[in-house]
């Protein structure tokens, strides 16, 4: 009976050995995984971070190259529809494509935007220069117009 009771409790140390063997073996995993992780995620955030993405930063050009065209587009409709009473100088005509294009916008969308009538006929003069495609007889000037320039726009932010 004594050889069996020290079996038993030889049995049950041996276990407990063995479970704490495979704790320690476990968590020293858990810390070696979590290592490899720590550095994946170093190595990425290093590599391949936004300054050295090309996909983000020709995603973001064609971003800027498409809110240039919208500006201009919007400017071309709406200096088409001016009426073709007085020549106003370069000044007002920027000022008044200004309060026309957030006017309409306002109407259409229900949102309150900023739109720069400056810059917006200096993309327009832009892209006539480069397409050749020039205005029809009615616009102003462009090249008056490009020379124009107003305080940046800020958007507004009366209701966030």
């Amino acid at each position: 009976m004594v050889v069996l009771s020290d079996l038993k409790m030889a049995t049950s140390l041996l276990l407990l050995l063995f479970a704490a063997f495979m704790g320690l073996r476990a968590s020293k995993m858990f810390g070696q995984r979590r290592s490899v992780q720590a550095l994946e995620l170093a190595h990425m955030l290093y590599y391949r971070s936004t300054s050295n993405n090309s996909e983000l930063l020709s995603a973001l050009a064609l971003r800027a190259h498409d809110e240039h065209t919208k500006e201009a587009l919007l400017a071309h409709s709406f200096l088409a529809r001016r009426p073709l009473g007085g020549d106003s100088g370069p000044e007002e005509t920027s000022q008044w494509l200004q309060s026309e294009v957030e006017n309409w916008l306002l109407a259409q969308s229900g949102c309150d935007v900023a739109f720069n009538g400056a810059r917006a006929l200096g993309h327009l003069q832009a892209l006539t220069s480069s397409n050749g495609m020039y205005p029809p007889p009615g616009f102003p000037k462009l090249e008056s117009l490009a020379t124009v320039t107003l305080p940046q726009a800020a958007p507004r932010s009366e209701n966030p």
